[in-house]
């Protein structure tokens, strides 16, 4: 079944892709048992075709998904595969989303300061992401990211200090500090 529809000639992505979106519909809705069923076959032939252009997707989905039905071991592991594929490739859309969800599993799953870990390392990338946007007006997002660094007790000080500063990102630094 599913090597053989990921060889088929002459369909390209188009079932991974059906997979994929559809999986998403059925998590949206709250259906996760649908969503899981429709996922697990979208992943095989991301897996089984070598195609990785939603092995990102996919993954992060179906972990997510499987960990909320109490899959915990097995949703973490999917969504570190998805997080790493999205960085290897550079598909880095809904990367802040696939940690956000990882820091929840691993809270949900009893690990604390790892879930602590990924919280912090998303909030400090959105603040990065804002000094590298100097032409950008700060808005209420970046504003919130700030005041929630500077709720945090310390740990994030040596990477945000670490890291020179054009002109134009301090400028923007101190305009999120007013």
């Amino acid at each position: 079944g599913t090597v053989r529809l990921a060889t088929m000639e002459g369909r390209g992505d188009t079932p991974i892709i059906a997979h994929a979106w559809l999986g998403d519909l059925y998590f949206v809705k709250g259906d996760l048992e649908q969503a899981i069923r429709v996922l697990e076959p979208g992943l095989a032939l991301c897996r089984a075709s070598g195609d990785r252009n939603f092995l990102t997707v996919i993954a992060g989905g179906l972990g997510y998904a499987s960990a909320l039905q109490g899959c915990i071991a097995e949703g973490h592991a999917l969504l570190r595969e998805g997080i790493r594929e999205g960085l290897r490739t550079g598909a880095l859309i809904n990367h802040a989303l696939w940690v956000a969800q990882l820091s929840e599993v691993c809270r949900l799953g009893g690990r604390r300061e790892e879930a602590w870990q990924h919280a912090e390392a998303n909030l400090a990338r959105g603040l990065l992401d804002d000094l590298d946007a100097p032409t950008k007006q700060p808005d209420q997002e970046a504003k919130s990211r700030l005041t929630l660094l500077s709720r945090l007790d310390g740990r994030l000080v040596p990477l945000l200090t670490a890291r020179k500063l054009e002109p134009a990102q301090k400028e923007v630094r101190d305009k999120l500090l007013r």
